[in-house]
């Protein structure tokens, strides 16, 4: 070793290196004063490029970490998301880790439902690129005369993250971590919601950084005219306590008279998402539990009856304190037959049900105009609406495409190649997960298989949730791309479990 010799090309290309890194370094020192954003953009990409061949799997951890949060690509244009730049940097990443990564272990096997699930992908990204060239797009952050851009590039950019928890190996640690890191990060909603109402300096400093619920300034506004206040981020971080709790404790542990002292902690998570006032947080909610009674076997007699018991009498209780309950509650409660709601509620309620069934009924008037080619997602600029229908509710969800059924949305935007290949999508990763759940059983023992449980469940309640209430075509992947990405590594992960659980020779 002492008598090794450098080759000389060696030396040479660490000493341009090591220049080429003090040039930046200088460069970097003398900008980064007049534009600091800038340049740690440029550093951060220079990082990036240069840790390509590592970097899909924190990329891929990123994603699903901060879908849940508010966190904002800071400065550019159109306010993009953090998990949305995540999620673009893997179309480079990924392929560049695989050229790199060659050998043996660095990729898994393809089964028949992961292969025909990557197909459905495959033909939906093509449905995406023919709208865009055919119906036109456009960026209204940019100036554009259409709007709409951003629905493309969010889906385009999120085919690949299945495909890429398909592709490569996971561990439990990675796919655990990534799920509590989502749900302590989706307390930044809350930070901004607040924010919002805040106000001043520092609300415009944490603004730049975090962004606001979809709707919080819709219900800042809504406020003002009709006095009821809705934190639209409760029913983030609500809901996301509530799945810690269903994945850190055993579900039939808290159905046990010996688990009574955890409830708090459930029915504090409820009560918080119930807040903000969105009836689907008790739907989605209802659905993942009954779903997850079922996986883990927990229907004996004895439990349904008690369980029963316990439903009507917290009914009862919700009917006699419903008029004194706070208003945002009682409109998640508004749905519940014959409950005594205030007259504020009822309408907000009602007004918001009878414009989804009217933009429902345009929408399905439309079917036979888009049957084969879909309306696509751009539209045009809402400040150029008729002067009759400047801020008419019904014209703007119709004009945006929120037609509140997944299965009409996606008719009428993508036509029946982008539907069939959605629905093909679905079907697959519902096989896969349920499939991956025969290995374990009802297992409830062990936190890993909790949280797989949980994954199928919430995707089961997704899928429901988009095709049957609230369903925009605009965002079919951004629910469902990473509700299925959780939903895959578990699969494999369990899969892998078994395979190695199994005797020799035999079939997992």
């Amino acid at each position: 070793m002492r008598g090794m010799v450098m080759p000389e090309g060696l030396a040479l290309r660490r000493m341009a290196l090591v220049a080429v890194g003090c040039g930046l370094a200088v460069f970097v020192g003398k900008r980064i004063p007049e534009q600091p954003i800038l340049m740690l953009l440029l550093l951060g990409g220079l990082g990036y490029l240069i840790s390509l061949a590592v970097n899909v799997r924190w990329l891929a951890w990123l994603v699903l970490a901060t879908v849940p949060s508010a966190i904002i690509v800071p400065g550019l244009p159109g306010r993009p998301f953090a998990w949305e730049a995540c999620t673009a940097a893997l179309w480079i990443s990924l392929p560049a880790y695989l050229a790199i990564n060659q050998q043996r272990g660095a990729t898994v096997p393809l089964g028949r439902d992961e292969k025909r699930m990557i197909a459905c992908l495959g033909v939906f990204l093509v449905v995406l690129v023919l709208l865009m060239l055919t119906r036109g797009v456009g960026f209204r952050a940019f100036g554009g005369e259409q709007m709409g851009g951003r629905f493309y590039a969010q889906q385009l950019v999120l085919v690949l993250l299945p495909v890429t928890y398909v592709l490569l190996p996971w561990r439990e640690r990675f796919l655990l971590s990534t799920f509590l890191a989502g749900a302590a990060l989706s307390v930044t909603y809350l930070v901004s919601d607040l924010a919002l109402i805040r106000g001043g300096r520092l609300a415009d400093f944490i603004l730049f950084f975090l962004e606001l619920p979809t709707d919080a300034i819709n219900f800042y506004f809504g406020f003002e005219m009709s006095g009821l206040r809705r934190l639209q981020s409760l029913a983030a971080v609500g809901s996301s306590l509530f799945a810690v709790v269903l994945v850190v404790f055993p579900l039939g542990r808290l159905l046990h008279w010996r688990g009574l002292w955890l409830w708090p902690l459930p029915v504090g998570a409820l009560g918080l998402g119930l807040a903000s006032g969105h009836r689907t947080v008790l739907v989605q909610l209802a659905v993942i539990c009954a779903l997850l009674f079922v996986f883990k076997r927990l229907y004996t007699p004895l439990r349904l009856l008690s369980l029963a018991a316990t439903g009507i009498a917290g009914l009862v209780g919700l009917y006699v304190l419903a008029p004194k309950l706070p208003p945002g509650v009682q409109r998640s409660l508004s749905m519940l037959p014959g409950i005594e709601v205030t007259q504020v509620v009822r309408e907000d309620a009602y007004a918001t049900l009878r414009d989804r069934i009217e933009v429902l009924k345009l929408g399905i008037k439309d079917v036979p105009l888009y049957l084969w080619h879909g309306r696509g997602f751009g539209m045009s600029r809402l400040d150029a609406a008729p002067p009759s229908l400047p801020g008419d509710p019904i014209y703007m969800a119709y004009q945006e495409g929120f037609f509140y059924n997944g299965l009409f949305a996606l008719l009428l935007k993508t036509g029946l190649p982008g539907l069939a290949a959605a629905l093909g999508f679905v079907y697959y990763v519902s096989r896969r997960g349920l499939a991956s759940l025969r290995h374990v059983g009802p297992a409830e023992d062990d936190l890993f298989v909790r949280l797989s449980q949980f994954a199928v469940a919430k995707w089961f309640a997704v899928v429901g949730f988009f095709f049957f209430l609230h369903g925009d075509a605009g965002g079919f992947l951004q629910q469902t791309a990473i509700a299925a990405a959780l939903v895959l590594g578990c699969a494999q992960v369990l899969e892998r479990r078994a395979a190695r659980a199994a005797p020799d020779g035999a079939t997992p």
